[in-house]
């Protein structure tokens, strides 16, 4: 019979997995030049190290003060490297493109990217057909439209940003996913 861990035990495994999903969204961003701040990069370097993640270069990472920042960029791209984290894209523009609208549907499907967030990044990116983006457009001015009124009923963004998720969901069954 298998011993189940304690309950905190899979709570930090849980926080652990987030957090690694966190860097990995980093680590898309940085290989799509849509740079993350240096102390961004570090206080995800400090929250990797406390729940647990290993590598070489994290503390290093997670030790950086305000005046070594410019060595933040270097280093999570070691930690990134180190985790198998790393990201390649595509040399070819419309590839990377692509690439990237799945990478930002799958951020949003898993909850590490916020749906109105990815829902821009998506269509900012996509590249060919408008119109299998129009319903994913179309929630995003939606959810806009309701995120800025003040009358807005309760629970209705909630519902816009799980119709968004819905949609990205149907962009990464259409086409095989980025690596996990």
């Amino acid at each position: 019979m298998r011993r189940r861990p304690p309950s905190d035990t899979m709570a930090a495994v849980r926080d652990a997995g987030k957090i690694i999903e966190r860097v990995r969204l980093a680590a898309v961003r940085e290989a799509a030049d849509d740079l993350v701040g240096a102390d961004a990069l570090i206080q995800l370097g400090l929250d990797a190290l406390t729940a647990g993640i290993d590598s070489p270069s994290l503390p290093l990472l997670a030790g950086l003060t305000r005046a070594e920042e410019p060595d933040a960029r270097v280093l999570f791209h070691r930690v990134a490297d180190e985790l198998g984290l790393a990201v390649d894209l595509p040399e070819d523009p419309a590839a990377r493109r692509r690439a990237l609208v799945l990478w930002w549907a799958r951020f949003v499907v898993d909850g590490v990217l916020d749906p109105a967030e990815g829902a821009h990044r998506i269509c900012r990116e996509a590249d060919g057909p408008r119109e299998s983006l129009a319903t994913l457009e179309d929630l995003l001015v939606s959810y806009e439209d309701r995120s800025t009124s003040a009358t807005a009923p309760e629970g209705e963004l909630q519902a816009l940003a799980d119709r968004i998720v819905a949609e990205a969901a149907v962009l990464l069954s259409a086409e095989p996913c980025p690596p996990r």
